[in-house]
Parts: structure tokens; sequence; C-alpha cells
């Protein structure tokens, strides 16, 4: 019964009020309380037109005025303006019930007593608007000033019937109010009570959606574990027979047991060298990621002179971006920078970084790697090219295993998308950073720091301090 109720009232309620749910619940107040307060007023007019049956304009201007209460669910579904009619009709309210008191008994009319709907309505219509209340109330006050200098300056207020007349309407009027206070009080508890199972209701689903979403995420990890497993046991099964097919194809390609016969076969070999390499390099990496994601990843930690290692990898990708027309320059700022951390591991991270700037740099362009070293903020590398770029919302992307962006269709080279993710990972191992910074057309700097406690100076400094 009470769903029906809220079904009809809403038909008078804009969908522009229905969220959020206070401003509904207070919409429904509204139209609720100016359907149910029209028939409790009328039934005043009825016993006052018994009481006084010569009544005429005065009583038609009230009764009117009443029935006018029911027009205003209809201007709120017509306009959805909750507020200006909310401040009319109080308004509206206020002097029906003064113009009544004014003809009907002054002081002690039977009109008075529903002054106390006054601050109910003010309550439920308007909610927290305390400026747009304290209006209300300033207007009502003028009304009620204007009210006794009315009284004051015509000598007290005409006398249509008779004072001893007003007992029974009174009584009848003072129900009606009580009745009206009370039943919109009642209907606005039922309101928040509505509202308070809904909101419970909303949470309890919030709950079971976070327990889902929480079951769901553990599985995920739990896979992601698995998989992770799987391929760092696969390490040796890859790895061995790998091993062996490019020893044998080494052995074919330099005829090491004697002449191949056929001197295509001996090319087939080197080809089958070559390609056994390069998917050794690619199985080395997913192991890699694998082992840094179920956290079996160990590095090998010594200290290195850090210059030597970047003009290593830089000589050996030297003849590859040569080849391409690209140059590769060097600037070393600072000589003899040692550091503490595994080399193998950093060399990696060079060659994956030059290997992605020759890829995406075409014939013409340029290949830049500076060193740099701040005190304080540690050491760090930057790769910068004059390639073909990232766009800005791929520079995420391109830091996930596996991810490729448009560059590799431009560049045509291929490629598995690990050399940045597995970089990454190794930089944190060490405690450091990678950044990108890259925009199409204008090339890509790749920046890695390393923290200032791997500095071999920085190392002995807290040792010292250690002892």
């Amino acid at each position: 019964m009470r769903h029906d109720l809220y079904s009809v009232i809403d038909w008078f309620v804009p969908a522009v009020l229905r969220q959020p749910a206070d401003v509904h619940e207070r919409a429904r107040f509204f139209v609720f309380s100016h359907f149910f307060g029209v028939p409790l007023g009328l039934v005043v007019v009825t016993y006052l037109h018994r009481i006084d049956p010569v009544a005429g304009a005065r009583l038609w201007t009230i009764g009117l005025g009443i029935i006018a209460f029911a027009a205003y669910p209809f201007l709120l579904r017509a306009s959805g303006w909750f507020d200006l009619l909310s401040f009319v009709s109080l308004e509206q309210f206020a002097l029906i019930v003064l113009y009544g008191a004014y003809h009907y008994g002054g002081i002690g009319s039977p009109f008075l007593p529903w002054l106390v709907a006054v601050p109910v309505l003010l309550l439920y219509h308007l909610g927290s608007r305390t400026v747009l209340r304290g209006v209300v109330f300033l207007v009502l006050g003028l009304h009620l000033i204007a009210f006794y200098v009315v009284f004051a300056a015509g000598g007290g207020f005409p006398e249509h019937v008779r004072p001893a007349d007003f007992t029974g309407v009174g009584l009848v009027s003072l129900f009606c109010a009580a009745a009206f206070v009370a039943m919109t009080s009642l209907y606005h508890t039922q309101l928040i009570t509505a509202q308070r199972a809904e909101l419970e209701r909303e949470v309890r689903a919030r709950r079971a959606t976070e327990t889902k979403l929480l079951e769901a995420k553990e599985e995920a990890e739990r896979a992601n574990r698995a998989k992770s497993e799987f391929l760092a046991k696969m390490s040796h099964e890859l790895r061995t027979p790998l091993n062996a097919i490019i020893g044998f194809s080494q052995i074919i390609a330099s005829e090491l047991l004697g002449p191949v016969g056929t001197a295509r076969y001996a090319g087939y070999g080197t080809d089958i060298e070559r390609s056994g390499h390069h998917l050794l390099h690619i199985i080395s990496e997913i192991l890699d990621l694998a082992k840094i994601e179920t956290g079996k990843f160990v590095l090998h930690e010594a200290e290195f002179d850090l210059v030597a290692s970047i003009r290593d990898t830089i000589d050996l990708m030297r003849p590859l971006a040569e080849a391409r027309g690209v140059p590769m320059r060097l600037s070393v700022p600072v000589q003899g920078l040692r550091l503490v951390g595994d080399e193998l591991r950093v060399k990696q991270i060079m060659l994956n970084l030059l290997s992605n700037a020759t890829k995406f740099t075409e014939g013409g362009g340029l290949i830049e790697v500076t060193l740099a070293r701040k005190h304080g903020d540690g050491a760090s590398i930057t790769v910068a090219d004059t390639g073909v770029g990232i766009p800005q919302s791929d520079l995420e992307r391109v830091l996930k295993p596996f991810e490729q962006v448009g560059n590799v269709m431009v560049s045509n080279s291929g490629g598995t998308g690990l050399g940045l993710p597995l970089a990454h990972e190794l930089m944190a191992l060490h405690g450091g950073t990678l950044t990108l910074a890259s925009a199409p057309g204008q090339g890509t700097r790749v920046t890695i720091t390393f923290p200032e406690a791997r500095v071999v100076g920085q190392r002995e400094a807290l040792a010292k301090v250690g002892g």
C-alpha cells in the first residue's frame, strides 16, 4: 500500500528532483502535504459557512485560497521549481491564516492554530536551506507586524460572527491543524524510515559487491602467481634444448666436423643460430619477469665502473645503429663514477633502452646517452632519441609486459614489448626509477636514476657512520 502511494506521489515529482535522495523525499512530502491539507482546511471553511451564512467574498477568498494549494503538485511536475514553489506556498499559507484571523476572531481566531504548521513545513519542505528558511521567517514576521498595524489602525477586528459562536469551529480547526501536523510528521517519519532502509540495502549491496571484487582480485592474483611460478620453473626445460640447437647450428655453420657439401646448408646453420639466440633472449626476458613477479629474482651486487659499463653497451649497439644510419653519442660530465649493483643487469637495462631507441629511430636521426651525477639525488642515465615518439596516452602502456603501440608497426621491427617493462622492474629492484617523456614525431627520452645510497662514495660514508 505504501509503495502504491509513493508511486502516485512520484508522478508529480520531476526526474530532476529525484537525485539526490533527500531532495526526492522532500519533494514527496511537498506533494503529500498539499493534497492532505486541502480537505482539512475546507472542513473549517464549511463550519464557518454554517455560523456566517452571509460571509460572501471573504469566505470565498479563504476557500479558493485553500483549494489553490492542490495546484502546487501539478506546478511542481510542470516546472521543477521546488524551492520557489515551497516559498510561495508558505507565504500563501501565512496570508490565508492571517486573513481568516482578521475576519474571524482576531487573536482568538480559529485560524491561528494553523500557524503551528509553519515551522513543520519549513523544516520538511526546505530541509537544511538555512538562508531560505530565514527569509520565510522574516517575511512571516513582517506579515504579523502588518497584521498588528491593521488591527491598531482600524481600532480592532471586524465582528462578523459573535465570539461565542467560535467555540465549535475553534475546536474543529484545532483538531484539523493537529491532524495535519501529526499526519505530515508521521508521513515524514515513514519517508525517513524508507530512506534508511534503502540506504541499508545499498550498503549491503556494496558490501556484497566489494566481497566479490576482493574474491575476484585474490583469484586473479593466484592465477598470476601460478602463471609466474610455471614460467619460472620452465627455465631449465626451455634453455637446455635451445642451447643445444644453438650449439649444433654453430657446428654446422662453421663446418667443424667437415664440409657440409652445400653452401646453402651452412647458411641455414647460421640462420638457425641467429634465430636460436633471438628466441633464447625472448625466453630469458619472460623468465626474468616471471621471477621478479614471484619474488625469486636475485641481484648479484658488486662495485663496478658505471661509465665503463655504459661504454661497453654503446659499443655493442653502435654497429646496428650505424647500419641504420643513426649515430650514437655519449656525454659523460663525470669520470670514474662507481656504483654498487648488478652490473650484468645494468647492462641489460641499457641494452634494452638502446635497442628500442635504435629500432624506432629512422636514418638521419640521433641517439644521445647522458650520464649525470647530482649529490643527494644519485646518478641518472638518459637515453634520448629523435625517433617516432610515443603518444602521451600510451606512456603507461609501454611499461606493461607484452604491450605494444603504433610505433611497432611504424618501424616494422616487431618485438615482444618486454624491453621497457623488464628495464622498469630491474630498476625497481635496484631501488631506482625509470621515467618516460615522449611525443609523436619528437622522439623519446628515457631516464633511469639510481639512488644516492648506491653511489660508492655514499656507501662508504654510510659504512663509516655505521661503524
